[in-house]
């Protein structure tokens, strides 16, 4: 069986374009925007700013024809019971994906496709992990996307495929001009992924976005990147400087450095918030029969679809932040569905205690009981002095070397030691196991924010129990489990008892 061959939306070409002239600009807008700021700052608009616009040109008159000619070349076709993508304008790239493979379909709008009402369209294939288990046809009118994932998941249902036509309305661009109806007109009813019904549904409130934005814990990066800006620029600023000393009156360097560093986090932090509420607003979960759908985005929308059945793991986060209040973050890791990597995705941002028993119910039930039942062990107090000693590891450079090299300031490092004593002592506090009606292991260990893992045991791929020399003198090991993921949990320094009792809980599966 053949079918018509079609190229993207249109729009694609901008998109191909934009993407192409970031990667040409990437490396160089940088160095090149100090310098030009530097140049006007010194010398005015010079002659050798041509240069630099006609450079920028060229740039773009490059993305221009590379963003057609990727266009041009980008064709898709429902063949012989296969997807069959082709793209690329140097190297021909072909990747035919067998219909009875494909397990999700997902849609997704970023801004341009939503000005041109069209939406990306991503497919899942089982078996795989990662960018090389998925397919993408980045532009395509909403209704032939819905015509597209409708003749897929109905695979099962209808052995012999009809072809996709397009209908000729400007939508997908068919290489050969066709006007006849699509042969999915008259296929109104969904298919079976479609037609389950809604069991269960979850949305974010504006309180709980606001205070899961507030408390993201992403502020380092942007912080990193406004004060790399301000000490790249630096000349430049100089006028800014001296315009605010005339105007507040002279600051010593002490004192700009005081007023700059809250400036700067307190800056760092409201752009985070911002950023973290239009990527996770309206944030939506729902379950079905056999699969988990989740939607978010205030400017680009997103919906994943995770089949139940590769629900692997899941994970209970505390941001240190968040855990006073009684608040979680919910992921689950899957088998080459869901997130970019296809490993963890987030289920829900943000969840009181008293919901997660119900929530996990309704979602997962499958985890709901290792939630509800489980009795953490915890840790043995022998084990708390490595837990200390490993955290001053961390600190002792900086806190050796800085007073001798900036003395007396230097000092100030010295306050890194209780910090990190009380940092051991709440990662021994906080790690624990448990183990509910020999099906399900609960692993809890802490870095910064504390994590409880929900892990079933024909979830386990791989199984481990190790004994250093100095855990040996103290009757100590490290117990840890692997998911077909890829994700990896355990806990550290642990009882001897209660590791033993962990690995014979999953011996019969492949253990190392």
């Amino acid at each position: 069986m053949t079918s018509e061959v079609y190229r993207l939306h249109p729009v694609a070409l901008l998109m191909f374009t934009i993407q192409w002239l970031r990667s040409i600009l990437s490396s160089v807008a940088l160095p090149a925007g100090v310098w030009v700021v530097n140049e006007i700052s010194k010398h005015g608009f010079s002659g050798r700013l041509a240069w630099v616009a006609l450079g920028v040109l060229v740039s773009v008159g490059i993305s221009v024809l590379w963003g057609i000619l990727s266009w041009w070349r980008y064709t898709y076709r429902i063949e012989d019971g296969e997807l069959r993508i082709e793209h690329g304008v140097i190297f021909r790239k072909k990747r035919y994906i067998p219909i009875e493979r494909i397990q999700t379909i997902d849609m997704e709008e970023g801004i341009l496709h939503r000005l041109f009402r069209v939406v990306r369209l991503r497919v899942d294939t089982a078996g795989g992990l990662g960018a090389e288990a998925e397919a993408r046809l980045h532009a395509v009118r909403r209704e032939e996307a819905e015509r597209i994932r409708e003749l897929l998941l109905r695979r099962r249902q209808a052995p012999a495929m009809a072809p996709v036509v397009n209908d000729g309305d400007g939508g997908d661009g068919p290489i050969r001009d066709v006007s006849v109806p699509s042969s999915l007109e008259g296929a109104a009813k969904p298919g079976p992924v479609e037609g389950e019904e809604v069991r269960y549904a979850r949305r974010i409130s504006l309180k709980e976005l606001a205070i899961f934005s507030a408390t993201s814990g992403r502020i380092g990066i942007v912080a990193s990147v406004i004060a790399g800006a301000v000490s790249l620029f630096g000349e430049s600023f100089e006028f800014i400087f001296q315009y605010l000393d005339v105007l507040i009156g002279q600051r010593s360097v002490l004192e700009w450095v005081i007023i700059l560093i809250p400036s700067i986090i307190l800056l760092s932090w409201m752009l985070t918030a911002i950023a973290t509420m239009f990527v996770y607003g309206n944030f939506t979960v729902s379950r079905t029969e056999g699969h988990i759908f989740i939607e978010k985005g205030w400017l680009e929308r997103k919906r994943l679809t995770i089949p139940l059945t590769r629900v692997q793991a899941v994970t209970l986060v505390e941001g240190w932040l968040r855990q006073p209040f009684g608040y979680y973050t919910i992921g689950v890791e899957t088998a080459g569905y869901g997130g970019d990597d296809g490993t963890e995705t987030l289920l829900f941002p943000l969840l009181h205690r008293n919901e997660l028993a119900g929530f996990l119910a309704a979602v997962i039930p499958e985890f709901a009981d290792g939630w509800a039942k489980a009795q953490v062990h915890p840790l043995p107090l022998r084990a708390r002095r490595r837990y200390v000693l490993r955290k001053l590891g961390w600190v002792i450079v900086p806190v050796v070397l800085l007073p001798l090299v900036l003395f007396p300031w230097g000092l100030l490092a010295l306050v890194l030691v209780p910090l990190a004593l009380f940092w051991g002592w709440l990662c021994h506090r906080d790690a624990g196991w448990a183990l509910i009606d020999g099906e399900m292991c609960v692993l809890r260990s802490r870095l910064v924010a504390r994590k409880t893992a929900l892990v079933t045991r024909r979830r386990v791929q791989l199984a481990s129990l190790r004994q250093s020399p100095f855990q040996r003198r103290k009757r100590l090991v490290t117990f840890g489990v692997s998911v077909a993921s890829g994700a990896a949990f355990r806990v550290v320094d642990l009882e001897e008892a209660g590791g033993e009792r962990l690995y014979a809980w999953v011996k019969p599966r492949a253990v190392r």
